[in-house]
């Protein structure tokens, strides 16, 4: 589990996904949801 930027609480993990970055390349990133405050926000995944 990660920890939330906003208010540093834990977070829950939603998946993997590839972010586009412009038009040829993408990156995957973790998607995370805050349990308190519900902020939905993304971490370089490390794999």
């Amino acid at each position: 589990m990660s920890e939330c930027p906003r208010c540093k609480k834990k977070s829950i993990n939603l998946g993997h996904v590839n972010l586009p970055i412009g038009k040829t390349r993408s990156k995957r990133v973790n998607v995370n949801e805050c349990v308190d405050c519900k902020l939905v926000f993304y971490e370089e995944s490390k794999e």
